[in-house]
């Protein structure tokens, strides 16, 4: 994390004599989260999911140690058990501990998974895999079986993106205001979503040809 990263420079330079003076006055460190970085942005955080973040930072600066502090947060936020992890794999563990807002970091942790599949997907069925590029669809030109096995698979992503646009809407709602959660789920929905029915339109489209002119199919 940034904040671990700037405590090791911070040591670092310390060590320096040449750079001794130039950090004399230090008077603190300022811990900060955005919610947008700036007026017009979208939201880039929510403060329940940072919660953990935000501890295990102010302890870090406490104990200068980041297995320390990582024992002391998994005792505060009553995890089942501690057990030595990275900070790569602290995400993870983390859905064995308990605070307000947990909810909302479940959610956002399989959105993220959700998500990923997802645009790994759409990624494979519109640029990589030859069967419902834009040429594809242009031309109504593709293997049927192919879009078959496709047209299942992003039914499915859609589907699950539903099921979690809900489930999100539900925690979110246990905090924040209806415009949040307006912004926040468009953002995070919108755009994967409708990606997911254009495959899908398409999809059933060119899959309802049963005949097919002789190539070259775009000289015709």
């Amino acid at each position: 994390m940034d904040f671990v990263f700037q405590l090791q420079v911070l040591s670092r330079e310390t060590e320096e004599k040449a750079l001794n003076d130039r950090i004399r006055n230090f008077r603190g460190v300022a811990i900060t989260g955005w919610s947008r970085y700036d007026h017009f942005a979208v939201l880039c955080e929510l403060l329940p999911v940072a919660i953990p973040s935000m501890l295990l930072s102010l302890l870090i600066l406490r104990h200068q140690d980041v297995n320390t502090a990582t024992t002391e947060m998994y005792k505060l936020l009553k995890c089942d058990s501690y057990v030595e992890v990275t900070l790569a794999s602290l995400k993870k563990e983390l859905e064995n501990c308990i605070w307000d807002g947990k909810e909302i970091y479940l959610m956002n942790h399989n959105l993220e998974v959700e998500e990923k599949d997802a645009k790994e997907f759409i990624q494979g069925i519109k640029y990589d895999k030859g069967w419902l590029t834009a040429y594809n669809t242009k031309y109504n030109e593709t293997n049927p079986w192919r879009v078959e096995d496709s047209l299942r698979q992003a039914k499915e992503h859609l589907e699950s993106l539903k099921v979690l646009k809900a489930s999100a809407t539900e925690a979110l709602a246990a905090v924040y205001p209806p415009f949040v959660i307006k912004e926040w789920t468009f953002q995070k929905f919108y755009t994967v979503m409708k990606e997911l029915s254009n495959i899908i339109d398409s999809g059933a489209k060119v899959h309802r040809v049963k005949h097919w002119p002789r190539r070259p199919i775009a000289a015709q």
